[in-house]
C-alpha cells in the first residue's frame, strides 16, 4: 500500500510513465522439447518472468523441492503450486542471499538449480558456489533490446523546458538502465545523469552512479507503491526504466 504521501504526490501532479528497454523472449536457443529438468535440491528463480516460464513448462515437475526467490513479486507466481522462501525488507539478490536457508552451512554440498536469463543476477550463483554449493545456471529467458521510444527523449526535453519541472527516473534492472544509456546520444546522457534517480536496490544504486546518476534515493523495493513511497520525499514527475 502507498503512503499517504506517495498517493498525495500522484494527486498533486506526480505522473509515472513506464518505459522498458529491454524485453523478454523464451530461450530459444534451447527449444522447449530439448529442456532437460536439471537434478538439484534447493530451486532460485530469479523473476517473475522466469518463475511464469517454469510454471508454464514444468508445473507438473514443481513438487518435492525447496524453493527460493529474491522478491515476493517472483514467489507469488510460484505460491499457488509450492512454498518459496523469499525476503520481505530488502527484495534482491542481496536479501534472498541473506536467507538463513541459503548460508554455507545450509548450501555446502547441496545442488542449486538457478532459473534465469543470461547476464541475470549473476550474484546469485556465484556466491552460491563460493558457500560449496554445486550451482547449476538454467537459461530459461533472454533479454531483447527495443528499440527507442521517441515520447521518452520528448519527456525528458519537456522537462528540461519547464521552468520549475524536477525529472526522476525510477531504475528496476541495471541492465535495463545500461541499455538505455547505449541508445541515447552523449547529450541525452548528460540529461539523464542530471535527472533524479529512485533506485529499487543499493546495488542498482551503486551502478547508476557510477554512470553518472548524482541524486539517488533508495527505495524499499521494486514495486510500484515502493517507488512512490521513496519518491514522495524527492519530486514529481517519474518515468520508469527496467523490467
Amino acid at each position: 500500500m502507498q503512503s499517504a504521501s506517495a498517493a498525495a504526490l500522484r494527486g498533486e501532479g506526480g505522473v509515472g510513465s513506464p518505459y522498458s528497454v529491454l524485453d523478454l523472449t523464451p530461450w530459444d536457443i534451447v527449444p522447449e522439447e530439448n529442456w532437460v529438468w536439471p537434478e538439484f535440491d534447493l530451486g532460485v528463480i530469479t523473476s517473475p518472468a522466469a518463475a511464469s516460464l517454469v510454471v508454464g513448462r514444468f508445473e507438473s515437475l514443481l513438487h518435492g523441492y525447496k524453493w527460493f526467490a529474491p522478491g515476493q513479486g517472483t514467489a507469488a507466481v510460484l505460491r499457488p503450486l509450492v512454498s518459496v522462501a523469499a525476503p520481505v525488507v530488502s527484495q534482491d539478490s542481496e536479501g534472498l542471499l541473506a536467507l538463513p536457508a541459503l548460508q554455507s552451512e545450509a548450501v555446502q554440498g547441496r545442488r542449486v538449480a538457478v532459473f534465469t536469463a543470461p547476464g541475470g543476477r549473476g550474484l546469485i550463483p556465484w556466491v552460491l558456489r563460493e558457500r560449496g554449493a554445486e550451482v547449476a545456471e538454467v537459461f530459461v529467458y533472454r533479454r531483447v533490446k527495443v528499440a527507442p521510444d521517441p515520447a521518452v527523449r520528448e519527456r525528458w526535453a519537456s522537462l528540461r523546458a519547464r521552468s520549475g519541472a524536477r525529472g526522476w527516473v525510477w531504475v528496476t534492472s541495471a541492465a535495463a538502465y545500461r541499455a538505455l544509456r547505449a541508445q541515447l546520444s552523449e547529450p541525452e546522457r548528460l540529461a539523464l545523469s542530471g535527472l533524479g534517480h529512485v533506485v529499487s536496490s543499493e546495488r542498482i544504486g551503486a551502478v547508476v552512479g557510477s554512470l553518472g546518476a548524482a541524486e539517488i534515493v533508495v527505495a524499499a523495493g521494486p514495486s510500484e507503491s515502493d517507488l512512490w513511497d521513496a519518491l514522495a520525499n524527492a519530486g514529481m514527475n517519474g518515468g520508469c526504466v527496467g523490467r
